[in-house]
């Protein structure tokens, strides 16, 4: 039972949710009885709502998290926060759209609910002074930007999750948020601008199955009518080169449904200069996701890159001979800022 303040609006303090579900808190703000209080809310969503629990239970680190988002596609998500507390409850629909350049455990997102136009139309510097400008001082809107800590346990689940009765209950409206996914979607370069705006600012479980093929090489192998349309697709580059034979490669048809996806990568890593200016661009920001965010756990970001190779760079303990090889990836990451992660645009 969610107890409500006179206002209607949900109440999150220890001792009320105690009381008004009949959990023993008879010492108030004493660290045990505090402790033990919280023990026995845990327990009473793990038996009244199991489902609940178990998903949140497995989705509480930010590894477990890595895999619900996705900056290419933007894929909505289902956010629960205090931030969004109201007479309709403490849930919105957000679309992640980087992460922070300057703490990786932070993503950016867009809170739905709002017209995001202002986000693609204004230009870097105005958006950097309305998210960091305190309300007070503020004489217009903030854009709709939030960030997430995905290291503090924020509670996040796939659009799915949502069903139309649980959205006409918070208050959601669900074909605006649509509408607004779509919009955002449109701008190609929007990872690389939320880059711009966060970075070097003046500030004091069980996931679910990924459809990347680069993550499925191992799902199954691949039928043989595949196989040799794989062999046939490199003679026919080797025979035609790559733009020539590029067309009629894209209208094969596979088997499995991973292939098309991969010939595209492969034309994509290795024949950029085929690519069409929307084809440069969504393989752009599909780098620039990868770097900001793996979709792997344990796999290495950019920012943990640079963090292994400066303090290997200052340790006194590394051999000369590594000294020039570090550089060379120095040199290699500021490269991949400029080239994927730079913003050019407003």
């Amino acid at each position: 039972v969610w107890p409500e303040g006179e206002d209607g609006r949900p109440i999150f303090t220890l001792g009320a949710l105690a009381k008004a579900n009949g959990v023993s808190h008879e010492a108030a703000h004493d660290a045990m009885h505090d402790v033990l209080a919280t023990i026995d809310l845990a327990r009473l969503v793990r038996a009244r709502q199991p489902k609940l629990y178990d998903w949140y239970w497995t989705h509480r680190t930010r590894d477990s998290l890595r895999p619900l988002v996705d900056l290419v596609d933007r894929a909505p998500l289902v956010h629960t926060a205090a931030a969004y507390t109201s007479e309709k409850g403490c849930t919105t629909l957000v679309a992640p759209l980087s992460i922070d350049p300057e703490n990786r455990n932070q993503l950016v997102a867009i809170d739905l609910r709002f017209d995001p136009s202002d986000i693609v139309g204004l230009p870097v510097e105005e958006i950097r002074r309305r998210v960091f400008t305190k309300a007070a001082e503020l004489e217009v809107e903030r854009v709709p930007l939030v960030r997430i800590r995905l290291n503090r346990c924020p509670f996040l689940a796939p659009v799915s999750t949502l069903s139309d009765s649980a959205a006409a209950r918070l208050g959601l409206d669900t074909v605006a948020c649509r509408e607004h996914l779509a919009f955002i979607k449109a701008e190609r370069d929007l990872l690389q601008k939320m880059v711009a705006v966060f970075e070097l600012r003046d500030e004091s479980g069980g996931a679910e199955e990924s459809s990347d093929p680069d993550l499925r090489i191992y799902d199954g192998f691949f039928p043989e009518r595949d196989i040799e349309a794989f062999a046939a697709a490199h003679e026919r580059i080797a025979a035609k080169g790559a733009a020539e034979a590029k067309l009629s490669l894209y209208k094969a048809r596979f088997v499995d449904d991973r292939p098309a996806q991969m010939l595209r990568r492969l034309y994509a890593r290795n024949f950029p200069e085929t690519l069409s200016s929307a084809e440069a661009a969504r393989w752009r920001e599909f780098c620039a996701s990868r770097l900001q965010l793996p979709p792997l756990a344990g796999a290495t970001d950019l920012a943990t890159f640079d963090k292994f190779v400066s303090q290997r760079l200052e340790s006194p303990d590394t051999p000369a001979r590594e000294r020039g090889l570090l550089m060379e990836l120095v040199a290699y990451k500021a490269g991949l800022e400029r080239d994927v992660l730079g913003y050019e645009g407003r």
